[in-house]
């Protein structure tokens, strides 16, 4: 929720990957600053899908859960590729889409994700306009 908040707050494009047990998923979350000055339209952020972290006893670590420890390869190589892409202006960015890798299937589906109008970070209403207490807000400490 941090690198989500900075990258709304100082413009600047996240490439996020996350993995969990057999599934890995990755896209890129394109803030409207960011956008402008890449010269592309901006898409959701992680707040938009996530509006708040879930209670702690819902969210396992990976050594309570388990990780495949390649999926770490396999969603870092996908975040690698969607930066460069960023960096050199080419191709389709992942921005607007989540693509899920499951690793038990090997299969990758893609999901399009939309702005939510009501985000507290990015949307015209946002009430999140400055870091906040993660600590307190995350449950950690």
């Amino acid at each position: 929720y941090l690198v989500n908040d900075a990258s709304v707050f100082l413009g600047k494009p996240v490439v996020h990957g996350s993995i969990f047990r057999f599934d890995g998923q990755a896209t890129t979350f394109l803030p409207p600053l960011a956008a402008k000055k890449f010269g592309l339209e901006s898409g959701p952020c992680y707040r938009c899908l996530y509006p708040e972290p879930p209670p702690p006893h819902l969210a396992p670590s990976c050594q309570e859960a388990g990780v495949l420890g390649i999926l770490c390869g396999i969603v870092g190589t996908l975040q690698a590729t969607e930066a460069i892409k960023l960096l050199l202006g080419k191709g389709d960015l992942l921005s607007g889409r989540l693509m899920t890798y499951d690793s038990l299937k090997m299969k990758f589906r893609e999901l399009k994700l939309k702005k939510d109008p009501n985000c507290p970070v990015c949307s015209d209403k946002a009430t999140i306009k400055s870091y906040i207490d993660y600590e307190g807000f995350c449950a950690i400490g």
